[in-house]
């Protein structure tokens, strides 16, 4: 059953007004953070799916850096396989995968390979060894994930242009694939010229959320550069950060790289970067002198804990350079956006307040939320837990930039309302904001007493209030009368003394009744399956409405209305067309096992 198109089909039945998006983005306050709920689509000559066929016609091959590509050198094979770079237990399979990539690159090593095309001949190749047959493929299989990426960034070749320079990854700023996207962009650098009254603010790019942290360095500042910033790359990361605390010295730092990024061989590509990253590292005044000149700093990546691993030093203290984030921040001096899961790292540094890093609601309500130092040993307990991947793991305080709530990203899209509603719950905390894709939320005073946050963007923002009832009826396996609300584009919450406050833009109305009847569920925690579920509330006259969840359909999920919710509903132009949108507050949310 197609759920998504007769949710759809539903809105239109009910009454709603209509005006320009530009209209909903006008209000211009001043914000000290923002948090985006994914990363974000932009054209990039090394994702050209974003792209519109015009943009993809615009880059210039010789001039424009392409998706990463790869080379079966033997040179770079004996590289990957060296023995240093692998554990004590994995040398067996390390000398197997010496033979197949050796044999790999006798077939293909003058050959320029794209990753599609890499995998298909690393998958198809055997080789008869000692009476042994090894497959390729199966080998690739037995690979962790760390000594995957080991293997292609070894492998992975350098883009250089005639003169044998680093040829940079282009963007384009105007493309109308993601409109979204582009004015989530624009409000950084709008909020980043608001803090110091500049016309060109300068914003620092910080990478270190990524494995490889000069992967993105290229794409975000031309991104930022032609939407009037001055933007340059803050070249941190956790292994720079980790080799200051041991006081090493720099010509160290690649082999921190490796150690503790998990990153490999990246002079080879990022020649220039590198020599960046080594300046700033024998003179760290160049650090401090960058923060304290800039208007915004932007967080991007896709790992919360390698962020808070670059800002927070391993006697758990905050770095010279995150204190002096936090001092310009409260000055008022200095916007911060993070986007991405990077943003989930922001919260308390309090040994109470979870950082989550990984798992999925059907895990978390089967075992809990866990803390990843401790997540190895809990897990030889459960024979289901053999892979960590589903495990719901979260690291013990982040790095203290904002610290009224949990934070999760891609919240909708990932089904993660069990997720995070568990981490709220089993570690007692007050609020819970889980952000959508291509949807930011802005916040002003996040440290203070009373917090204001907007929501803007294409989806929405699920905020979930513990109550007493909450805390008294819900169980390890069992969640109960959790404050459920999601907020849409153009609505500002006040979070005070537990409680939160929403005001509605005009344009949302409170919607006409409708005799429509709830439709049925059965995955609510696959995909956006909750976010549709729970769009009802702006169509059904019920006071509650139930469906399954669970591969197994173990769970049974409720929302009830109470007399303290309220909904709205209205529209919005976006480029060519509309976009509905359904804001509620104050439903009461229950997970129980059938």
């Amino acid at each position: 059953m197609d759920i998504q198109p007769k949710i759809v089909s539903l809105f239109f039945i009910i009454a709603f007004c209509f005006i320009n998006d530009k209209e909903a983005l006008a209000e211009e306050t001043d914000y000290q953070l923002m948090l985006v709920g994914s990363q974000l689509e932009f054209c990039r000559s090394t994702e050209l799916t974003h792209c519109s066929p015009s943009s993809v016609t615009s880059f210039s091959q010789a001039l424009s850096r392409d998706s990463i590509k790869y080379k079966f050198s033997i040179k770079q094979v004996n590289k990957a396989t060296a023995t240093e770079h692998w554990q004590s237990g994995r040398q067996t399979i390390r000398y197997d995968m010496a033979i197949i990539l050796q044999e790999l690159a006798k077939k293909f090593g003058t050959k320029v390979l794209s990753y599609p095309q890499l995998l298909a001949v690393w998958k198809s190749t055997t080789v008869k060894h000692n009476q042994r047959q090894l497959s390729g493929h199966s080998l690739l299989l037995s690979l962790s994930e760390d000594e995957r990426l080991m293997i292609l960034d070894f492998l992975e070749l350098p883009q250089l242009d005639s003169f044998s320079q680093r040829i940079e990854e282009q963007t384009i700023v105007n493309d109308k694939i993601s409109p979204f996207s582009n004015s989530l962009f624009q409000q950084i650098v709008e909020q980043a010229r608001l803090k110091n009254n500049q016309s060109k603010p300068s914003i620092l790019i910080v990478t270190a959320g990524n494995r490889d942290s000069f992967y993105d360095v290229d794409a975000y500042t031309s991104l930022f550069n032609q939407l009037g910033a001055d933007a340059k790359w803050l070249p941190i990361d956790a292994a720079l950060t980790q080799l200051k605390a041991d006081k090493e010295r720099c010509m160290w730092l690649e082999n921190y790289r490796g150690r503790i990024l998990n990153s490999f061989d990246r002079a080879k590509v990022y020649e220039d970067l590198l020599l960046i990253q080594q300046r700033f590292c024998k003179q760290p005044f160049l650090m401090s002198n960058a923060i304290n000149a800039a208007d915004a700093i932007v967080f991007v990546g896709d790992s919360p804990l390698k962020l808070r691993a670059s800002l927070i030093s391993g006697d758990n203290k905050p770095s010279l350079y995150l204190s002096l984030i936090k001092r310009r921040v409260e000055m008022n001096k200095l916007f911060v956006a993070a986007i991405g899961a990077v943003g989930r790292a922001l919260v308390s540094q309090a040994h109470t307040s979870p950082v989550i890093l990984s798992g999925n609601s059907e895990q978390a309500m089967n075992l809990g939320s866990i803390n990843v130092l401790e997540a190895s040993t809990k897990c030889n307990r459960f024979e289901s837990c053999q892979s960590q991947h589903n495990l719901t793991t979260y690291y013990p305080g982040g790095v203290g930039l904002f610290d009224f709530a949990v934070l999760d990203t891609d919240m909708s899209e990932r089904g993660n309302i069990a997720r995070l509603a568990r981490v709220v719950y089993d570690m007692e905390q007050q609020f819970g904001l889980g952000i959508d894709q291509n949807t930011a939320v802005m916040l002003a005073n996040p440290e203070s007493d009373t917090v204001k946050v907007k929501v803007i963007g294409s989806q929405g923002v699920v905020v979930l209030n513990k109550t007493k009832d909450s805390q008294q009826h819900s169980t390890d396996d069992e969640l109960r009368q959790i404050n459920y609300s999601y907020l849409t584009t153009g609505d500002i919450a006040e979070f005070s003394n537990g409680q939160m406050r929403v005001t509605y833009p005009q344009w949302k109305k409170t919607p006409a009744s409708a005799n429509t009847a709830p439709l049925s569920f059965n995955n609510l925690f696959f995909n956006s399956n909750f976010k549709l579920f729970s769009q009802q509330a702006c169509l059904i006259n019920e006071p509650q409405w139930s469906g399954f969840a669970g591969r197994k359909r173990q769970y049974t999920v409720t929302l009830a209305k109470s007399d303290s919710s309220e909904f709205r509903l209205g529209g919005l132009k976006v480029g060519n067309g509309y976009q509905l949108f359904c804001s509620f507050t104050s439903l009461l949310l229950d997970i129980t096992r059938r």
